[in-house]
């Protein structure tokens, strides 16, 4: 973990003003343009703070921990709003074969964040042990290649607003049974929902700035999502969904303070 620490701290060393203030100076002067273009977003709901290393890697090993525990396994994990891409790096790092996305509305802060994921180093794959008549890979080798190549899976980062529909491909059943649904219902939401409902098993939402009305569009996203395992952390305030139950809450430390940090699972 040390290791990773330290490559976390290099990769955002390689990318220009990444420091707090530059970033949340960078913020501050997108944000009117962008609510301007999104029906969804406010000011206040972009204010920009990071994730610390050490905090959102104890986060992430509590959260796997538990969904092992439930035999649930976390494939897909996305953060909504996900700045410079910090936490998307974190996970990338401590989990390699994860499937990691982050969508983030600014642009300068995307821009910044896919930036930093080109720095992420490649884990190598193992010498190939080989069958000294034939020359030819063992079943072994052939399993240590294909984890090498799942570990190469480049973060993906999606400069929208994370409630805009897929833009590839058509909806699942799954997302059309929904388009028909709750999100049909309401005007001011996209005919769809969104890309994240698709796929997510985990979700990571730096709520503390978030008000009533936007927790309460992602909590109704969040009910039809496809996933019956989907796992959420929320930061400040908890996921106002009966659907889902609150497993543990505590403190951690984040650039703006120590935050309450809540994770939800599905009720059975």
């Amino acid at each position: 973990m040390l290791l990773h620490s330290i490559t976390f701290e290099k990769i955002y060393q390689t990318v220009p003003s990444s420091s707090l203030e530059a970033t949340i100076q960078l913020s501050n002067n997108e944000k009117k343009s962008a609510v301007q273009n999104s029906p969804h977003q406010t000011t206040a709901s972009l204010r920009y703070g990071e994730v610390q290393f050490w905090s959102f890697a104890a986060i992430l090993s509590r959260v796997i921990g538990s969904a092992a525990k439930s035999e649930s396994v976390v494939h897909r994990f996305y953060d909504l709003g996900s700045g410079i891409g910090r936490a998307c790096v974190v996970a990338k790092l401590c989990y390699p074969t994860l499937q990691v996305t982050g969508i983030e509305l600014l642009p300068g802060l995307h821009s910044m964040a896919v930036a930093a994921s080109t720095q992420i180093t490649v884990i190598p794959a193992p010498p190939a042990p080989a069958d000294a008549a034939s020359q030819k890979v063992t079943g072994d080798a052939a399993t240590a290649t294909a984890t090498a190549t799942a570990t190469a899976t480049a973060i993906r980062f999606i400069n929208a607003d994370f409630f805009a529909p897929p833009s590839h491909s058509p909806p699942s059943s799954a997302a059309a049974a929904a388009a028909t649904g709750a999100g049909a219902s309401d005007p001011s939401t996209h005919t769809e929902p969104p890309e994240w409902t698709r796929d997510a098993t985990l979700l990571f939402i730096a709520s503390t700035a978030f008000d009533s009305t936007l927790m309460n569009r992602i909590a109704r996203c969040c009910e039809l999502a496809s996933s019956p395992a989907l796992k959420v952390i929320t930061l400040s305030v908890a996921l106002p969904s009966s659907q889902f139950v609150v497993v543990w809450s505590d403190k951690y430390r984040m650039s703006w303070g120590n935050v309450t940090v809540f994770y939800h699972e599905r009720k059975k």
